[in-house]
């Protein structure tokens, strides 16, 4: 499609009264600052989109007056006369103010504004000539063909990195994987997951393991620290508990020699028994209790290891689906770009000429039935193009989105299943605290225990000095005894912490290796995104002539963050004199002409910074500062009419 301006006019629209322009193939329109230069494509874009050249559509349509305040009574109207495809298109808008007059009022009160709208002379309501205009061509296309800076100083990074995407296609990965043969190993990592999730994914578990690796080394040291200090003759300790115990029960022997005799040595046999007794009963019942927890424990660990495990299996369903949810809304916009491109392709018909543009006379049916043709056919390979594309979209979003389903019914169930094991476990512990805290009857075989040392306590009162000194000695034995079982226990507490720090070291170097592994497998996903980057990065900048752009950007982490910057011979746009952004936003249009097969007026502001445009075949409208053009001055090279 080809759009051009023939005539422009203008009345009362902002500081210009009244104003008639026949454009060219190329216009200048010189004048000093403030004469209304940009005015004019304030005008032209206002007519179209109710907006100026600032995307705004707020900004002031009515002159001032002497007082700076805005005229009254005046309508302000704006008609543009363009080409399209070389049929005329007249546009015209007429804003203008109303005034009512009140019931017992004499004079009329300003009330607002009204619009009126017409295209090729024929009146339309608001909606219906905006329908006419967008089915014409799109705002955002058309602000993008018609104004150099548009592209860099009104869109964001953002769309503009969409649209770069849109023009020159995206890199797959398969694209990526087989050009480069270091990448091979990542197709199996992949398996079926996006990149970005791949990423995540394995940026989680990295930092699950470095957890895990910072904890170790501390609990390696708690280790070391709780080992207590071997004696150095430790070895001789149970020579020494052997020999203290035959004095001890030599002592003890006499000890009973020197108290009454044999009544008081049944009394203490009894009361072994007894405390026997009661230890066995002690032992027996740990024992039992023992049996019970057992498999309670057993199935505690069972159960917890269930519910962490489909905690976990949670965490990546929730994964899974948030990427998947992120392909679908790519998909979608993509989808609907397609009907959107099928549409607009479906509704072109053929505007060839009938006419030979030598002799003016009608050109053979035949001629022209074939010219017919050969559009048709262009038209309907576009079209099945566009339609097997779709369905290729539509299928993969069905599966995704199939795919989601099952991973949601799986969360459900996880749900569902959750609480059960919740409460099962809480139940476990509940049980094994009560089998806990149950103790044993011994009540009767205490009582017993003490009548008997009551007794024994009775009998040995008369001959206490005499044995006091014996006991001294057995309690003294006993004491060193105890010390060095203590010292003997000190080695097998040590074992155990020993096997403990090489469980624990051991532990470290499976996790060290898997760290190195999550570590080679992160490298590989980064080589691949530097390697997608070159590629993009080289596949757009091949479609321009001067503008070139930066995709990504290098962080602080080693990372790479999506941007879309633009530069011009290395600088960046936002460090270009006004010359270079004017060329690069005129390269900008070149490519996007091409793209979107329409070529539209260019507006060039500013255009005296430029010693030379780039060639572009469009009409241009050249905005000059002059001093020493009071007033606009406008120079006008004649349309060249394109052939049939």
């Amino acid at each position: 499609m080809n759009i051009s301006i023939d005539r422009i006019k203008l009345q009362n629209f902002k500081g210009i009264g009244a104003l008639e322009i026949e454009f060219g193939k190329e216009t200048n329109i010189y004048g000093e600052n403030a004469t209304g230069k940009t005015t004019i494509f304030d005008a032209f874009l206002w007519a179209l989109f109710g907006k100026d050249s600032l995307n705004s559509a707020t900004f002031d349509i009515k002159p001032l007056d002497q007082t700076g305040n805005p005229a009254h009574n005046l309508e302000h109207s704006v008609e543009v006369s363009m080409s399209v495809d070389g049929q005329p298109f007249v546009v015209a808008k007429t804003y203008a103010e109303k005034w009512t007059k009140r019931r017992g009022l004499a004079a009329k009160e300003f009330t607002g504004h009204t619009t009126e709208y017409a295209i090729n002379g024929v009146p339309l309501k608001e909606g219906e000539f905006k329908n006419r205009i967008k089915g014409l061509i799109d705002e955002g296309v058309f602000r993008l063909l018609t104004d150099p800076r548009y592209f860099n100083e009104v869109l964001i990074w953002q769309k503009r990195r969409e649209i770069l995407l849109k023009v020159c296609g995206n890199v797959s990965v398969a694209e990526i994987i087989n050009g480069n043969p270091d990448l091979a190993g990542l197709t199996n990592l992949l398996s079926g997951a996006t990149v970005d999730d791949l990423k995540r994914i394995i940026a989680a578990k990295k930092k699950d393991i470095n957890e895990a690796l910072e904890k170790l080394p501390v609990r390696i040291d708690e280790a070391n620290l709780a080992k207590a200090e071997i004696r150095p003759d430790i070895n001789q300790v149970p020579g020494m508990i052997a020999s203290k115990e035959e004095i001890r029960k030599n002592l003890e022997s006499k000890l009973a020699d020197a108290r009454n005799g044999g009544v008081l040595s049944a009394k203490r046999i009894e009361l072994n028994n007894v405390t026997a007794e009661i230890q066995e009963a002690r032992i027996g019942y740990e024992r039992d209790r023992s049996a019970l927890i057992s498999p309670l424990n057993k199935e505690l660990i069972e159960v917890q290891t269930e519910i962490h495990d489909l905690n976990q299996q949670r965490g990546r369903l929730n994964l899974e689906i948030q990427g998947s949810q992120g392909r679908i809304a790519s998909l979608e916009k993509e989808i609907e770009d397609l009907r959107t491109e099928w549409s607009q392709i479906d509704a072109q018909e053929f505007t060839g000429s009938c006419q030979c543009p030598t002799c003016g006379q009608a050109l053979p049916e035949a001629q022209v039935q074939a010219a017919k043709e050969k559009h048709n056919l262009a038209k309907a390979e576009k079209l099945d193009r566009i339609s097997v594309t779709g369905k290729e979209r539509g299928t993969r979003l069905s599966e995704i989105k199939a795919q989601i389903e099952k991973h949601q019914q799986d969360l459900q169930a996880i749900d569902a299943e959750l609480p059960t094991l919740q409460a099962r476990e809480a139940e476990i512990q509940t049980q094994i605290a009560e089998t806990r805290a149950q103790q044993p009857d011994l009540s009767a075989l205490e009582a017993k225990k003490s009548a008997i040392q009551a007794e024994i306590d009775t009998i040995t009162a008369s001959g206490q000095p005499e044995t006091q000194g014996i006991q001294a000695d057995i309690d003294t034995m006993k004491a060193e005894i105890k010390a060095l079982n203590a010292d003997l226990a000190k080695v097998e507490s040590n074992k155990s912490l020993d096997k403990r720090i090489s469980d624990l070291s051991e532990q470290q170097k499976k996790l060290a290796a898997e760290y190195e592994k999550v570590e080679a497998e992160l490298f590989l996903i980064e080589k691949f995104i530097r390697a997608k980057v070159e590629s993009l990065e080289s596949r757009i900048n091949a479609k321009f002539g001067l503008a070139r752009f930066k995709m990504f950007a290098d962080q602080i982490n080693g990372g790479l963050q999506e941007v879309c910057e633009t530069t011009l011979n290395g600088v960046p746009y936002s460090s270009i004199n006004n010359a270079g952004r004017i060329q690069v936003g005129l390269d900008i249009i070149k490519t996007l002409q091409a793209h979107y097969g329409i070529t539209a007026p260019i507006f060039v502001d500013n255009a005296e910074s430029i010693v030379e445009l780039p060639e572009i075949d469009c009409q241009l409208i050249r905005l000059i500062v002059s001093g020493e053009d009071k007033t606009l001055r406008i120079e006008a090279q004649p349309q060249t009419k394109k052939a049939a």
